[in-house]
């Protein structure tokens, strides 16, 4: 029968599946199928017995097959026992059996089924519970490697099965053991019985329960090898070097031994069996250690069983002996260490007096040290063992090593020296002892060391010493020690003087050593520079001058004896030589307005100039920073009229300048300056007079001729500028002004020559926005009696006096070229002109031609006129008024032009005019004219 798991209306009591632990406690399984409940409750009072299932014992997998017996019809349900709502299974009965699939729990390797039955909506109750196993072999594990010899399968399923291991299907029928029964526990184990080839196997159980049929577990892969190796020599927990032979039994020729650290892949060594027995080389650690062998065939075998041996540690090596202190002697040295197996160095005095060293243990550098102590001095022979911890307690020991040992009377330590010339040397000794320094002969006194400290004083001055060696002899009780010494002493930083701040070339001295090499350099710069010495003293002078007043550090050096002094170092500023200023303006005692220029020269580029009042002392108006060397000016505003007494200072880096000489001048009230006119400039008729003078002052203008002035007493502004207007005559004139200020009047001015000329005249017709033809008359305005001359260029057109009622009028002729043309007029008095006025206009010379209507003709209202032209657009105006346009735009073409007027013309006498312009626009032509017609409306142009 099909068994149905879509959950569809198929689960009677709904809800999520649950599990029985293995403790037997109900878990929800979410793997279960969850079906939807069709009541809230179910009554299990009816007719309908429960189902049965056929007997399940033992099954491999999930899921697996169950059947049984039931109502035609009914639906049955498979349960986890205990478990309302865990469904694993269901089916349709059908002729009263069904069957279907059994989900079995995830991990579980026991568990218990029953069932229930549903028809018509009724339900039976539940089934008696079965239990069910899960039959597994569970060694060899897969995929392992397995010896042949000794190998026992084991497994587990129903209590009471039979189970017999065979090769997996489809080669069940080669039997691997006898059969065996499951205990009471659900276990069972069966050794190998058949003989078995080296390479993989797969095996599986046949099962068997009675009344149940029999299954055959899941297969299980793994490979069978041949039996380990086993080692025979040497003796179990010997005592063994690091290198040594390891021999054994259980060989397979053509194979290989490998042997390894027990419980590691560390490999120690290996051999090429020729047969059972075999030897293998092995090098190991020092410590106790285990070794196993395994067998490199195919496919390899297990490991054997471990041997355990004692590696003896390597003989150490001669050490360090240090009798720097008299009473302590020190060994020091190099061992084996291991993190795991502590390793100490044992020494024993074997002959000759001392108490032994203190055993020693090795750190985790690989370096160990002792001391003893109450030596004296003589020879001794030595014992050192080097023992590592066997993991048992007790210490496995290398071969001992031998050493003499022979205390001597050390030399001196910690020998230093001072840096003076006459040097002091210093350093511990042995106490008693004598301590002498020798080059040759004794260099300095002797001295008996006390307190473990020595010091004397060289016998005299050595001055700067390179690598000078010396003999350094310690003395006690007929017993000496030796010593060689090196000594260098540098020379001293050379001394630097003080420069002269004058002047940016200073020349810079100092002292040094006797022949040395001076080096000097600066911090402007990256050079260096070699100072001349003579005795003890160098000088040296830079060739590139310094920047005035910025600090500087001058840095030397001396060499001597191949040694070079620590750098001596001054800072120090240099100044330019600051120039005297000179005063060029004003000049000695002269005369001059309150605001003045006072120059002078010998300035200094970036100084700051300032003037100075000699009768209070006090400054003169603003510094003034100069921008370059020479000439300079300071603006002086509102001196006060008196003579002045000045002198110039200039201050660079806050360093000042002698004084000027001093310059004595007066400041006065000044004459007026004309600003118009200027000399040998123009005035009009009627003009202004303008110029500057003393701000608040009265200015008076005299006219050579006249014994009065032309303007008298003209205010000056706060802006120091003055004008008035005055009426000439046409002439040359001779003007002068005076200015008075406070009520002293000043000098004359300079006479001012200037010419008296006509206003110049600009015409009112034509404007310069009408174009002219062949004849043009140009007039305007101007004054009665001048004369008045029209140009073109350079030509002159005409002339015209201007009549007494002040007008003026000049026809002219114009010629080609035409296009732009510049027209001029000018006011003319004798040999007195104005200036040309002058405008820019239009000339257009060419004139179209009038065929019809001729002169005379009479024509009707709406006549065709017709003419000639350049090839462009025409306009035909009225002949009264060149603002009414008859007609256009018309086209003219080389064959001439044809127009009718929009409108009838008016009967009577008639003219017109035509004017033509570029195809871009531009006026071609002047305005030709037609001659007379009449316009009648019974001409013959309406018959």
């Amino acid at each position: 029968m099909p068994m149905t798991t879509d959950g569809t209306d198929e689960n009677p009591l709904g809800g999520p599946h649950e599990d029985i632990q293995a403790d037997g406690e109900v878990g929800n399984r979410s793997d279960l199928v969850n079906l939807p409940l069709e009541s809230a409750h179910i009554s299990f009072d009816s007719i309908i017995p429960p189902p049965t299932i056929d007997m399940i014992k033992n099954i491999s997998g999930s899921p697996y097959t169950g059947a049984g017996t039931g109502i035609s019809g009914a639906t049955v349900f498979i349960y986890l026992t205990g478990v309302a709502e865990g469904i694993v299974g269901s089916g349709r009965v059908e002729s009263g059996k069904w069957s279907g699939a059994i989900t079995y729990p995830v991990n579980r390797n026991k568990t218990s089924i029953d069932a229930l039955q549903r028809l018509d909506g009724l339900y039976s109750e539940r089934s008696a519970p079965m239990e069910i196993y899960r039959a597994v072999v569970t060694y060899p594990q897969p995929n392992t490697t397995e010896s042949a010899n000794g190998l026992i399968f084991r497994g587990i399923g129903a209590p009471n099965s039979k189970v017999r291991v065979v090769k997996s299907p489809p080669n069940h029928d080669e039997v691997l053991s006898a059969e065996t029964s499951i205990d009471e526990h659900g276990n069972w184990q069966a050794p190998l019985t058949a003989g078995l080839l080296n390479g993989p196997l797969s095996v599986s159980a046949l099962v068997s329960y009675v009344g149940t049929t029999s299954i055959y577990t899941l297969p299980v892969a793994f490979v069978v090898h041949e039996a380990p190796p086993f080692i025979t020599n040497p003796p179990a927990n010997s005592l063994q070097n690091q290198t040594f032979n390891l021999s054994g039994l259980g060989g397979v020729a053509g194979s290989t031994v490998q042997v390894f650290l027990d419980l590691s892949e560390s490999k120690v060594g290996e051999a090429f069996l020729t047969g059972d027995a075999w030897t293998v080389p092995v090098s190991v650690r020092p410590g106790p250690v285990s070794l196993v062998a395994i067998q490199i065939s195919d496919p390899p075998s297990g490991r054997g069983h471990p041997r355990a041996f004692k590696i003896r540690p390597a003989k150490p090596e001669q050490p360090v002996i240090d009798f720097s202190d008299d009473a302590i002697v020190r060994f020091s040295g190099k061992g084996h260490y291991d993190p795991h197996f502590p390793t100490r160095i044992q020494l024993t005095v074997k002959t000759g007096q001392g108490n032994a060293p203190a055993i020693a243990t090795v750190q985790n550098d690989g370096t160990w040290a002792t001391s003893a102590t109450g030596w004296e001095l003589g020879s001794r022979t030595l014992e050192a063992i080097q023992q590592i911890a066997d993991n048992a307690g007790g210490w496995i020991d290398s071969l001992p090593f031998e050493f003499e040992v022979e205390k001597k009377l050390p030399p001196v330590s910690n020998v230093r020296h001072t840096d003076d010339y006459q040097p002091t040397f210093s350093g511990e000794g042995v106490d008693r002892a004598t301590v002498s320094l020798f080059v040759g002969a004794e260099i300095a006194t002797p001295v008996v060391v006390r307190n473990r400290q020595w010091s004397t004083q060289a016998l005299e001055s050595w001055g700067p010493t390179n690598k000078r060696k010396i003999s350094i002899r310690q003395e006690l009780d007929g017993s000496e020690g030796w010593m060689e010494y090196e000594i260098s002493i540098l020379p001293r930083e050379p001394g630097i003087d003080v420069p002269p701040e004058d002047g940016l070339n200073p020349v810079f001295s100092g002292t040094c050593w006797p022949g040395a090499v001076v080096n000097i350099g600066f911090s402007d710069s990256n050079h260096s520079f070699t100072a001349t010495v003579v005795g003890e003293t160098w000088t040296f002078c830079r060739p590139t001058p310094f920047t005035d007043g910025l600090p500087c550090t001058i840095e030397a050096t001396q060499t001597v004896v191949g040694l070079t002094s620590k750098p001596g170092s001054l800072t120090f500023k240099v100044y330019r030589e600051r120039l005297k200023p000179a005063i060029r303006t004003p000049l000695p005692e002269q005369e001059t307005d309150s605001d003045l220029t006072v120059t002078g020269d010998f300035g200094m580029s970036g100084a700051s100039m300032r003037l100075w009042n000699l009768q209070d002392g006090k400054p003169l108006g603003d510094p003034v920073v100069l921008g370059q060397d020479g000439p300079w000016s300071v603006h002086l505003t509102g001196l006060a009229i008196k003579t002045w007494f000045i002198t110039a200072q200039q201050t660079l880096n806050d360093r000042a300048s002698p004084d000027s000489e001093v310059r004595q001048f007066d400041v006065v009230v000044m004459p007026p300056e004309f600003v118009r006119p200027l000399p040998g400039g123009d005035l009009t008729r009627r003009a202004v007079l303008s110029g500057t003078g003393r701000r608040d002052g009265l200015v008076t203008v005299w006219r050579r001729g006249l014994d009065e002035p032309l303007l008298r007493d003209v205010q000056i502004g706060v802006d120091g500028t003055w004008e008035a207007s005055v009426v000439l005559e046409v002439g040359d004139e001779i003007l002068w002004a005076t200015q008075t200020f406070e009520g002293k009047t000043s000098k004359p001015g300079l006479d001012v020559p200037c010419r008296v000329v006509p206003v110049a005249v600009m015409p009112e017709s034509p404007t310069p926005e009408e174009f002219l033809g062949a004849t043009v008359t140009v007039s305007g305005f101007g004054v009665p009696g001048d004369l008045i001359t029209l140009k073109r260029g350079e030509c002159v057109l005409g002339t015209a006096p201007v009549l007494d009622d002040a007008s003026w009028s000049i026809p002219a002729t114009l010629e080609l070229p035409d296009g732009a043309v510049t027209l001029s007029v000018m006011a003319s008095k004798g040999e007195y002109h104005s200036i040309p006025s002058e405008w820019e206009c239009q000339v257009r010379l060419f004139l179209p031609q009038f065929i019809y209507p001729g002169p005379g003709l009479w024509v009707s209202p709406l006549l065709a006129v017709t003419g000639l032209g350049k090839p462009g657009i025409g306009t035909l105006l009225s002949w009264y008024s060149a603002d009414v346009v008859l007609a256009g735009p018309i086209t003219v073409t080389d064959a001439g032009w044809t127009a009718s007027p929009t409108e009838p013309l008016h009967s009577g006498a008639q003219w017109c005019r035509f004017r033509q312009i570029s195809d871009t626009g531009a006026p071609m032509s002047d305005d030709a004219e037609s001659g007379r017609f009449d316009v009648r409306v019974d001409s013959p142009d309406n018959a």
